[in-house]
């Protein structure tokens, strides 16, 4: 049935929703005996009784936001795609872009947490077995500090956005200082074949633009986008980002491109994918890393970070 994904039919699904009868007709984490109710309230209507004890995890994104607010533990089940922290790798599997519905169910979590905008068919599904699907927006800077704080109120988790926001502060106000007047232009390539880059309304732009870079496709208002050789050479930027396993020669080497300021700088550099376009809290450090590698001359430290209060 194309309404449930991966799922051979609606039939197989009932059986085994009866299999388990009452699944979530009381929350598996509920109360116990003269534990004082208080209610968590989410989104869409959802709420919970308790703070949820099984967790289901459909992104990457959304894994390292639950372990870094010190709730991994209550994980029990994540995408294969989920691969940081190590500790991810151990969890149960439910699924890699689409979601095995069965073993969601199997888990019998309290709460799944979704990315806002990715999974709004597998949303309509979860809510409709009472699932309580809670969507988490990651889609720029602000909300993903959001989010974590969202995450953290849901689980009642030790650790919330305060520490990032703090040291994403820190680390603005020391580049700002450094770099009063200096915006370096740059070409941020997350696929080579064909060439793909972000636009204005994409989060890595701000990631750019907090280290003082400057987006050559920043105008435009779609969040990845194509472009041709010839664009990126007009543009001639003063560096070339390369997000995936390209090397830097096989780059350089493009038609055209020797006439680059980036290229004719060796300016041309390599950056972990999972760091830069995985949305979470290591996005920071992506910040960090970034404006490190556009002014080597005047870096940061995270001693820096740490002291700039």
């Amino acid at each position: 049935m194309k309404c449930i994904g991966n799922l051979k039919n609606l039939g197989r699904l009932l059986i085994f929703l009866a299999a388990v009868g009452g699944l979530f007709s009381s929350p598996p984490g509920a109360k116990a005996e003269g534990e004082e109710s208080e209610q968590i309230a989410a989104e869409n209507g959802i709420s919970f009784e308790t703070s949820p004890v099984k967790v289901i995890s459909t992104s990457p994104a959304i894994t390292e936001i639950l372990f870094y607010i010190g709730a991994g533990e209550r994980v029990k089940g994540v995408t294969t795609l989920c691969d940081y922290p190590e500790e991810a790798g151990k969890i149960e599997k439910i699924g890699d872009l689409n979601l095995n519905y069965e073993k969601v169910l199997e888990i019998r979590p309290d709460v799944v947490f979704l990315m806002k905008g990715l999974r709004t068919k597998e949303f309509e599904v979860l809510d409709s077995f009472g699932a309580k699907p809670v969507e988490l927006d990651l889609s720029s800077m602000e909300n993903i500090f959001d989010s974590i704080d969202r995450a953290a109120k849901i689980l009642k988790a030790p650790r919330n956005s305060a520490e990032l926001r703090k040291r994403m502060r820190n680390l603005s106000s020391l580049i700002n200082k450094k770099q009063k007047n200096i915006m370096r232009s740059v070409y941020f390539e997350i696929w080579g074949d064909p060439p793909m880059t972000i636009g204005g309304s994409s989060f890595i732009n701000e990631i750019i633009a907090g280290a003082h870079g400057m987006n050559i496709f920043n105008e435009s208002n779609i969040e990845n986008l194509s472009v041709s050789l010839e664009k990126v050479i007009e543009n001639n930027p003063e560096f070339i980002v390369a997000a995936y396993n390209a090397s830097t020669s096989e780059i350089s080497s493009r038609p055209g491109f020797a006439n680059i300021i980036a290229v004719k700088d060796t300016n041309v550099i390599k950056v972990d994918y999972n760091i830069y376009v995985r949305p979470g809290p290591r996005s920071v450090d992506a910040v960090l890393d970034l404006y490190n590698r556009l002014y080597p001359d005047e870096p940061v430290t995270p001693e820096e970070i740490a002291g700039n209060n």
